[in-house]
């Protein structure tokens, strides 16, 4: 990857998502693009899904960058959970139905669209997000992930 495609943080200014590449600092997912083209193609996909978060979500998700870490991270935390009735204010992930986490995978681009998964910062639970690169177009799709059939 190049270096005009690297994200170099992701930061709030003045309560608004900022993406900060080498160089320039990106108030929208279409600046992101103009100024680091690269981040469309699949070889940025990585990038390009920190990105879209940030501009979507801010802190509130975190893109998961290896599936199997963050289900053996999940797993091991749901089992860990004790037993009770729900608290308000103090979920757990007991609190939810189980997530088919065999679902998640790695982000992928074809150029137009990108698929990533991401973890509410707060809850733990993992989200499917497709997003368009075209600039203009709605917000991504945030979708929880399903449990097991």
């Amino acid at each position: 990857m190049t270096a005009d495609l690297l994200v170099v943080s992701l930061v709030i200014e003045d309560d608004k998502p900022v993406v900060k590449l080498a160089g320039t600092d990106a108030y929208t997912m279409g600046a992101a693009l103009t100024a680091a083209p690269g981040l469309a193609e699949p070889a940025a996909v990585v990038e390009a899904a920190r990105a879209i978060n940030h501009f979507a979500q801010g802190y509130d998700f975190e893109v998961i960058e290896d599936p199997r870490k963050f289900a053996e991270s999940y797993r091991a935390t749901r089992a860990a959970e004790p037993e009770g009735p729900f608290v308000e204010g103090r979920p757990r992930l007991s609190d939810f139905p189980m997530p088919d986490l065999d679902l998640l995978d790695v982000p992928i681009s074809d150029g137009a669209y990108v698929v990533f998964f991401a973890v509410d910062s707060f809850l733990g639970l993992p989200y499917r997000v497709k997003a368009s690169l075209a600039e203009g177009v709605k917000a991504p799709d945030y979708a929880p992930v399903k449990g097991a059939a």
